[in-house]
């Protein structure tokens, strides 16, 4: 099945970079994998900012305070968006964060006979294809910015579903009908911890 695009400050732990640079910007909206890694990181008290995509986490990272960004995933290599947006910055790495990724799909739906189509960010319809190509023959998939706005679509339209985190399903009133769908158990990302200040 192809895919195409679809409409659709607080104190930190101590040692924590964010307690000098405490705006930490990740790939939104609330829910995605993103922001996950970076409450991993930095904390739940992180005074966290989504954007709307990974050059924008970028782009305001070189600005003012931290980013959070994928670099890599173990299925599907590296994050071509994330590389080539770092590419116009002169940036610090300040640390990298491993997260397994497990893939759920999630819907208002009772049942999987009742999609008809499934938003996702296109790196996670490539970690599940051969879940999809076996499961769900047919059904239109959808490539969305984030894991995050699928939840959100998926939520406005109960023939519809996502392919997430599980964390992200009560956040969007969405329930979990399949997890760990991703084609191997062995799935990975490593975010990098990104800022502007140059190493000395």
């Amino acid at each position: 099945m192809h895919q195409h695009p679809c409409p659709a400050p607080a104190p930190t732990p101590e040692g924590s970079p964010a307690s000098d640079y405490p705006n930490v910007y990740y790939l939104g909206p609330a829910g995605t994998y993103s922001e996950q890694a970076a409450i991993n990181y930095f904390g739940e008290r992180m005074h966290g900012i989504p954007t709307e995509s990974i050059g924008a986490v970028i782009d305001s990272a070189a600005r003012d305070g931290f980013g959070v960004v994928p670099y890599e995933n173990s299925l599907a290599g590296q994050i071509r968006e994330t590389s080539g947006a770092m590419a116009r910055h002169v940036l610090t790495i300040v640390d990298s964060i491993a997260l397994a990724i497990e893939q759920c799909l999630l819907s208002r739906a009772s049942s999987m006979a009742e999609i008809k189509r499934i938003y996702s960010h296109e790196v996670s319809l490539m970690q599940c294809h051969k879940w999809l190509k076996n499961n769900m023959p047919g059904i239109e998939q959808c490539a969305v910015t984030s894991n995050a706005e699928a939840m959100r679509l998926a939520a406005q339209d109960p023939t519809t579903a996502a392919i997430g985190g599980a964390h992200g399903a009560p956040r969007y009133g969405l329930t979990i009908l399949r997890q760990n769908i991703q084609d191997t158990e062995r799935n990975v990302t490593r975010f990098f911890v990104v800022h502007a200040k140059p190493k000395e």
